[in-house]
C-alpha cells in the first residue's frame, strides 16, 4: 500500500514536467489541488480526470492546446507502460509469438485472467495511480485496487488516530484536509430587515409601490424579516508544553477557521496572551503557523490560563465580544496559576458570549475524568466540553458550530463569590 503514494506522486510530477515543457506555468499548489480533486471523482474515467486537470491548469485560451497535447501523451505513454508491466508473456520463451510450432499455446492462468480483466476494462486508459514507471511491475488486480484506495483515502484511514501519535506525513495530510474543509457557523438575528416570503412584519412601502403600478385587484402582501448573519468566533488556544503534541495541528485548525470566515479572532497563550489572527491569515499555512508560534511568548512553556483569560477580558473583550460570539477555549486544563482567578475570569467571559466551548485533547482518552484543578474551576461556566484529539472530534465540533443559533439557557450569576 505504501507504494501507492509513490506512484501517484511520481505520475503527478511527470505530468507537471510535461506541462512545463509545453509552456504552462505549473505550481506545487496546483499539483496538491489536483491530488485532492482526484479523490472526488472516478479516476477510471479518463474524461473526468481530464476535466479536473483542465480546471486547475488551464488559465487562459492559449493553454488549452498544449494541455490537451500533454494529457493525451501522458495517458498514452502511461497506458503502454502499464500494459507492458501488467500483462505476462503468454507464449513459451522458446516459441516466437507467430511461429508455426506444433506445440499448442498454454491456457492463461488465473492471475493472467485477472490482469486481462483489469486492462481490458479501459484499454489505453489505465487508472492514474497505477501507471507504473518503466522497470516497475504490478503484481495483480487485487493489489492494484488496494493501492488505489491507499492513494485516494488520505485521511479516512487515520480519522480516529490521536494527533499526538501521527507521523509527519499524516499530520501534513490533516493540514491539507483542514485547509479544504468547509466550516459553517451558526447564525444570529440582526436588527436589519430584508425582504421575505413570510415574516412578522408587512412591507407597506413595497405593497404600495406594487398597488400603484397595478391599480387593479387586491393588494399583494409583502413581508419583511430580520437578517441572519454568521456569529463571530473567538478561539483561545493553549500552546504550553503539555499541549505541544497537539498545538501545531490545532493551530492548523484555527488557520482553517480564519480562512473560511471573516469574523474569526485567534489568540494563543502559554504564560501570556497574544493575538495571532493576522499571522494565521497568511496564504501559506506553514509560514502562517511559524509566525503565529513566534508571536506567543514562552511558546511551549508553562501555563497560566487564568492570567491569559484576564488579559483577554480586560484588553480584548470590548473589541471582540460584540454581537454574541462563540468562544472556543482549547486547553488540557493543566494550570500553574491561580484557580480562583481562573474561575472568576471564566464567569466573566461566559456572561459576555453566546456560547462557551472548552476543547480538551485529553478528553478523548479512555477513562478520562476532568480532575485537573484548572478544569474543575472552569467547567461550571462551560456550555459544551468536548474532546479535540482526532479528525472525528473536529468533525463533531464543526457540526456543533452550525447548530448554535438557538438561544442558550440564561446563565445563573453569582455562582462564584467575586469578593472571595
Amino acid at each position: 500500500m505504501a507504494e501507492a503514494h509513490g506512484h501517484l506522486l511520481d505520475n503527478l510530477v511527470r505530468f507537471a514536467e510535461l506541462l512545463r515543457g509545453l509552456g504552462l506555468n505549473v505550481t506545487t499548489a496546483q499539483l496538491a489541488e489536483l491530488g485532492h480533486a482526484l479523490t472526488l471523482i472516478d479516476i477510471t474515467e479518463k474524461e473526468d480526470v481530464r476535466a479536473a486537470a483542465a480546471t486547475i491548469f488551464v488559465r487562459r485560451q492559449a493553454d488549452i492546446s498544449p494541455f490537451e497535447m500533454a494529457f493525451d501523451q501522458f495517458f498514452r505513454d502511461s497506458s503502454k507502460r502499464f500494459r507492458e508491466a501488467s500483462l505476462p508473456n503468454r507464449f513459451s520463451p522458446n516459441r516466437p509469438p507467430g511461429g508455426g510450432s506444433a506445440e499448442a499455446p498454454l491456457a492463461p492462468t488465473e492471475e493472467e485472467q485477472k490482469h486481462a480483466r483489469l486492462t481490458d476494462k479501459d484499454a489505453g486508459e489505465p487508472m492514474l495511480t497505477l501507471a507504473a514507471s518503466e522497470g516497475e511491475s504490478v503484481e495483480g488486480a487485487d493489489d492494484a485496487e488496494e493501492m488505489t484506495l491507499a492513494s485516494y483515502s488520505p485521511t479516512a484511514s487515520f480519522s480516529k488516530k490521536d494527533f499526538g501519535e501521527m507521523s509527519a506525513h499524516e499530520l501534513d495530510a490533516v493540514k491539507r484536509f483542514l485547509r479544504e474543509h468547509r466550516f459553517e457557523f451558526a447564525g444570529r438575528t440582526t436588527r436589519r430587515l430584508r425582504r421575505a416570503a413570510r415574516g412578522p412584519r408587512l412591507d407597506l412601502r413595497r405593497m404600495l409601490r406594487g398597488e400603484a403600478a397595478a391599480r387593479l385587484g387586491p393588494p399583494v402582501l409583502c413581508f419583511r424579516a430580520r437578517k441572519q448573519k454568521p456569529r463571530p468566533v473567538i478561539v483561545l488556544c493553549d500552546v504550553s508544553g503539555s499541549m505541544e503534541p497537539y498545538a501545531r495541528v490545532l493551530l492548523a485548525f484555527i488557520y482553517a477557521l480564519t480562512h473560511k470566515a471573516r469574523r474569526v479572532e485567534a489568540f494563543g497563550f502559554s504564560t501570556e496572551l497574544a493575538r495571532i489572527t493576522r499571522a494565521l491569515r497568511e496564504r501559506e499555512i506553514d509560514s502562517a503557523l511559524r509566525h503565529a508560534a513566534a508571536l506567543v511568548p514562552d511558546f511551549g512553556g508553562g501555563t497560566r490560563i487564568g492570567a491569559a483569560l484576564k488579559s483577554f477580558n480586560f484588553d480584548w473583550a470590548c473589541r471582540t465580544l460584540g454581537q454574541g460570539p462563540i468562544v472556543l477555549i482549547i486547553s488540557d486544563g493543566w494550570d500553574r496559576g491561580d484557580t480562583t482567578l481562573l474561575a472568576r475570569e471564566m464567569e466573566r467571559l461566559s456572561l459576555s458570549c453566546h456560547a462557551l466551548i472548552w476543547l480538551n485533547p485529553l478528553a478523548g482518552m479512555p477513562g478520562f475524568e476532568p480532575l485537573q484543578k484548572g478544569l474543575m474551576a472552569a467547567l461550571p461556566f462551560v456550555d459544551h466540553f468536548l474532546p479535540v484529539h482526532n479528525l472525528d472530534s473536529l468533525e463533531k465540533l464543526a457540526r456543533l458550530l452550525t447548530v448554535l443559533d438557538t438561544p442558550l439557557p440564561t446563565r445563573r450569576t453569582g455562582r462564584f463569590d467575586k469578593a472571595a
